[in-house]
């Protein structure tokens, strides 16, 4: 799956490409000096069969006429790079764009912007190395802040509305305050491997997010406080039952396990249809929301009975009495 930035220009100003790397690697720089990374990447550019640098001479400019522009990092021990389109106007782009004519202020700003005629786009393709990661959205920035123009992505780049250089580069790549929980996981994802790949000093998050496990999907229905599978059975002070998401200490729902008497096949049904039908993904949740959850109120209280996350479930209630009915 591929990623894109699109920069929408509200001048008719065109950069040479080295003026465009020239800013983008001021950007970088600056954004990794906290990392005091003992390699520096830098970006660079292929036109055709030219290379260009930010101290390159020539003349070319980002209205390439080749089908594309080829951005890269050197030194490039780890490969990738970001494929860059020039792109005209056309009857098709006015009307994407006039279907987001009343969804607020921005969209209007860029709508207005395309009578300049062209437009760029960014890709980042899967598997790409975080740096490229990284330096794909610098490129935009840039870009927009070049033309005065707006940085936008309708499929998963960026969320949210149009938004210009500036208010961008305040959240982009800074997991504590990014847009949500999703790309806070993916910018520490990708930090982590930068840093490791460029020998800087160990990356400690600023957000606390969410762990893995590895545990087979027949092993996510568990009792507490024994930490028993179903296979297992439950030990005799188990008081409750926790059907797990694939986040450890994050589950789908806890419940009191003298409440039911459903059978171990029952409850794992139960657990699927939460991933297939009910479950919420995370993502899109804003990063101070998401956090693991303390059972231990829960295995004290003797009054508890039951709980379902409201980031994953939809219907709490639902799912309660289909755990008591499942006994009948």
């Amino acid at each position: 799956m591929s990623t894109t930035f699109e920069v929408y220009p509200t001048t008719a100003y065109i950069p040479r490409i080295a003026e465009l790397l020239t800013l983008a690697n001021d950007k970088l720089l600056s954004f990794l000096r906290p990392f005091d990374l003992k390699i520096s990447p830098v970006i660079g550019a292929r036109i055709g069969e030219t290379f260009i640098d930010r101290s390159s001479s020539n003349s070319f400019s980002t209205q390439w006429k080749t089908e594309y522009a080829w951005f890269f990092i050197t030194p490039d021990e780890h490969g990738g790079g970001t494929d860059a389109y020039y792109r005209m106007v056309e009857e098709h782009t006015l009307e994407i764009w006039n279907e987001y004519e009343d969804a607020g202020d921005r969209y209007g700003e860029v709508l207005k912007s395309l009578s300049v005629g062209h437009y760029w786009t960014f890709r980042r393709s899967a598997g790409q190395p975080a740096i490229i990661n990284l330096c794909y959205g610098l490129l935009a920035a840039a870009l927009a802040e070049l033309t005065g123009g707006f940085i936008f992505s309708d499929d998963g780049a960026w969320s949210g509305p149009p938004i210009q250089a500036t208010e961008f580069e305040a959240r982009y790549f800074k997991p504590e305050i990014s847009n949500n929980y999703g790309d806070a996981s993916w910018y520490t994802q990708c930090l982590e491997s930068l840093i490791e790949d460029y020998q800087g000093i160990p990356y400690i998050p600023k957000v606390n997010l969410l762990i893995e496990h590895d545990w087979p999907m027949d092993k996510r229905v568990r009792y507490a406080p024994s930490g028993r599978t179903i296979q297992e059975g439950p030990d005799e002070n188990d008081r409750l039952t926790i059907i797990h998401s694939e986040y450890v200490n994050f589950p789908y729902i806890i419940i009191n396990r003298t409440l039911i008497k459903a059978h171990g096949k029952q409850l794992l049904r139960v657990m699927k249809l939460l991933i297939l039908k009910d479950g919420l993904r995370i993502g899109s949740q804003p990063v101070s929301m998401v956090h693991e959850t303390d059972i231990k109120p829960m295995l004290i209280d003797r009054d508890f009975y039951f709980w379902s996350n409201p980031l994953l479930v939809k219907d709490g209630e639902g799912i309660l009495r289909q755990l008591i009915e499942a006994e009948n």
